[in-house]
């Protein structure tokens, strides 16, 4: 009763020898059973994942790189999204329920036919994400709550954090950092656009957005309970071994009590009342499968602190083209757009404008939207100009009207 008419969801369970696959719209509902031992599909996934994140594969091997995407792509469409889709004009949005590793996957780039293989155009291949908008979640429970709940309350702004990896400011008070964090961030690209990213938000939208020394773990935990969007443009470190040590690296400010390097298990003690939280750094959607609880990973931890949907990463992003993606990401919430559409759009509208190899949907299609997709409004920095504008207006008709009377 919750899904909208032109709404679909898929959930997957995969067992081992069997892949249950479970469609539901409002009228419809099939279970369709298909053998498929798990060890081969953990197998295609890997392989799909890499074809997807190998950017160095990319440039030297192009045409083994596009054969090997296209026939991933095509595979994973015909045996996991076309047994339980009915071409149909009414559903235009699929709500997807992973399990397993199918959670390191974007099937927005599943390819629903043959790619032709004498020529390779990426701009012009038949996507999913051509035909349906697409939205994630961990589980049909947790969407339906996440329905059924209030709206988080918060101020309507946006928190904008963009990390500088090139200060040099050591701990206060002989506090010294861990030699294996140090190493770490020695090691940290910086990210040129991340400033870019952030400054654009703040010319925008309504807010706080911090840089440089301000761009620390002590300041996000101060302000993160405030805003509407939060918006993380920083790197992010995988922990394989312990999926709750996985992090966020913030700016290194010197503070004796917080290291800067804000953890999956600190997140998600956080109180927050975020409408979206997106994180445009490496890898923060991608993790180690727990039964029962999805994708642990630091997209999940800010789950647990409260926020209803989040934009995540799958593998190490381009610095480049996330931040013209997020930035049409961001044109589009302002028309209204809900925020899984919103993503969609950037995306196919980041493809026309891209040339060459960066056509590659290893460009573009990293980030995923996880959680409720509906509009949200951001308070635009517009919006008082406005209103002093009509304000300003109203008082030369007074004015008017009042020398006309006085004629």
């Amino acid at each position: 009763a919750l899904l909208k008419e032109s709404e679909a969801m898929i959930e997957y369970v995969i067992g081992d020898s069997m892949i249950y696959i479970l469609y539901l719209d409002r009228t419809n509902l099939r279970v369709i059973e298909r053998p498929l031992d798990k060890k081969e599909l953990t197998r295609k996934i890997k392989e799909m994942h890499r074809t997807l994140s190998d950017y160095n594969g990319l440039s030297k091997r192009q045409k083994e790189a596009y054969r090997s995407y296209t026939s991933s792509a095509y595979w994973f469409y015909q045996n996991l999204v076309a047994p339980v889709i009915e071409q149909s004009n009414q559903i235009k949005k699929l709500i997807v329920i992973t399990d397993g590793e199918l959670g390191h996957l974007p099937f927005e780039v599943f390819l629903v036919e043959a790619a032709p293989q004498k020529r390779m155009d990426y701009a012009n291949l038949s996507y999913l994400m051509n035909d349906y908008v697409l939205s994630y979640h961990y589980s049909a429970t947790l969407w339906k709550e996440s329905k059924e709940g209030k709206a988080p309350q918060n101020n309507g702004q946006i928190l904008g954090v963009a990390a500088n990896y090139a200060t040099k400011i050591k701990p206060s008070n002989g506090i010294t950092r861990l030699p294996a964090y140090q190493r770490i961030r020695d090691n940290l690209d910086s990210l040129p656009n991340a400033r870019e990213e952030v400054e654009i938000l703040s010319k925008q939208f309504k807010g706080y957005c911090a840089f440089d020394n301000m761009a620390s773990e002590k300041v996000f935990k101060e302000k993160s309970s405030e805003f509407a969007v939060i918006h993380l443009a920083l790197h992010g470190l995988l922990n394989s071994r312990a999926q709750m040590l996985s992090s966020l690296v913030f700016t290194e400010d010197g503070d004796s009590v917080e290291n800067n390097f804000l953890q999956a298990y600190e997140i998600s003690k956080l109180n927050l009342n975020a409408d979206l939280v997106v994180l445009s750094a490496c890898e923060t959607g991608y993790g180690k499968f727990e039964k029962g609880n999805g994708i642990a990973s630091l997209a999940r931890s800010f789950m647990y602190a409260g926020a209803s949907s989040l934009v995540v990463s799958l593998w190490q992003v381009n610095d480049f083209s996330t931040s013209e993606i997020m930035k049409l990401f961001y044109q589009n919430l302002t028309k209204g757009m809900g925020k899984a559409e919103a993503l969609r759009e950037a995306k196919l509208s980041y493809m026309k404008k891209a040339e060459g190899i960066f056509k590659h949907p290893a460009f573009w299609s990293p980030f995923i939207q996880i959680g409720t997709s509906d509009a949200i409004h951001l308070k635009s920095k517009s919006d008082r100009s406005f209103l002093w504008w009509g304000l300003g207006i109203l008082s030369m008709v007074l004015l008017l009207v009042f020398w006309n009377k006085r004629g």
